[in-house]
């Protein structure tokens, strides 16, 4: 449980720049996480984890965290911690050896994080908590689902066999939800409806999705965060043999082109090979990693890798085209002729892409850069502009 102790004690330890901080960027409040790891080596070895943990942030510096919900069933922890940012949002936690590489978006109401250690690789994907009740109309989102089974799975289970998901998915008014499977790396395709509800008193945002298993007719929620206009959710999966995250992001009315898509971005990276590989593929090998993605608002684009769990590298550095139709929904076209699927939001800050091949499924998130004439020889790699 490497990760989540480690990450939760640093959004938490220390996030470093030098140089002037923009007034744009300030980063306070609470905000809940959605957290997933997997280490490779030791005693939890092929053994994923998935959390939801509370940070609290006083904008100065300063703030404290809380466990609320881990998968290992450990004690849940709490403590002071302390932060920083840089100005383009770049973020850098400090764990005591090495770092934690992230981005915070524009308007502080997002953040997402790869553990970037080469023997417990891992995600993070956070929201901040409403500052007023929700009102939920009727909305339909796209969502990108990794899971993995654990090491010691039941009947009908399989051990190391990450997956994949990209799902429509739409949260109505009433508290009923639907999804429909678009892409799988298993190439299952699903579909069903489910029930949930938002807490909005005291205003927390937090979201509970619970889904009925026939024909037993019990029940599994998941619990996690949905942004304050209800355009973002996150929970983490926490099931009996299985662990996971999902994050979803609310479909345009229809007025998006590909100019919309523009501008430098970070994502976070967090992939795993199959326990049936191909003769170049390693198994049971998941990796993380922050990439910097700069794309023209023309459908074309360039990849840069920055951070990267693996000695070898992740992803490289190259280009790709991309499409983006009027409500949204991504498409980028790789070097390898392979095309990864998700979603951008209205606003243009933040995709998911879910790359769905079966050898090698990944999660990405990414978030813009925050425009910032200043430089930081310590965030170099995280920020040339």
């Amino acid at each position: 449980m490497v990760l989540i102790k480690l990450a939760v004690l640093t959004v938490l330890t220390c996030l470093s720049f030098s140089g002037p901080v923009d007034a744009k960027m300030v980063v306070s409040g609470d905000y809940l996480l959605s957290v997933f790891d997997d280490e490779i080596e030791g005693a939890s070895a092929d053994h994923p984890e998935a959390g939801l943990v509370r940070i609290s942030l006083d904008g100065s510096g300063g703030g404290t965290f809380q466990d609320l919900i881990l998968s290992d069933d450990g004690s849940l922890e709490s403590g002071p911690l302390n932060y920083t940012l840089h100005p383009t949002g770049a973020v850098k936690l400090l764990p005591g050896e090495g770092f934690i590489p992230g981005i915070a978006s524009q308007n502080a109401q997002l953040l997402t994080f790869a553990e970037t250690g080469e023997n417990a690789p891992g995600f993070i994907f956070g929201i901040k908590k409403p500052d007023a009740a929700l009102t939920m109309a009727t909305k339909s989102y796209i969502a990108v689902q990794f899971s993995d089974d654990i090491d010691n799975p039941g009947p009908g289970q399989t051990a190391d066999e990450p997956s994949v998901i990209l799902m429509e998915l739409t949260l109505g008014a009433d508290g009923i939800g639907s999804f429909q499977d678009l892409y799988s790396s298993d190439g299952e395709i699903e579909n069903g409806a489910f029930t949930y509800s938002i807490d909005s008193t005291p205003a927390d945002g937090n979201l509970t999705v619970t889904i009925d298993l026939p024909p037993t007719e019990s029940s599994i929620d998941h619990t996690g965060i949905i942004s304050q206009d209800g355009s973002v959710f996150t929970f983490p999966l926490i099931l009996a043999e299985e662990r996971g995250i999902l994050v979803g992001i609310e479909k345009s009315d229809g007025d998006m082109d590909a100019s919309t898509a523009r501008g430098r971005y970070l994502m976070s990276q967090f992939a795993d090979e199959i326990d049936n590989p191909g003769l170049s593929q390693n198994a049971d090998s998941p990796a993380s990693g922050i990439i910097e993605m700069v794309l023209d608002g023309k459908g074309n684009g360039t990849f840069r890798e920055l951070y990267t769990s693996r000695p070898e590298g992740l992803t490289g550095d190259g280009s790709f085209t991309y499409t983006l139709s009027v409500n949204g929904e991504l498409t980028v076209n790789t070097p390898g002729g392979e095309a990864l699927h998700g979603i951008l939001s209205k606003d243009g800050d933040i995709f998911i892409l879910a790359e769905t091949s079966r050898d090698y499924p990944a999660i990405n998130v990414g978030i813009k850069k925050t425009p910032s004439g200043s430089q930081s020889a310590l965030f170099l790699l995280l920020d040339e502009d």
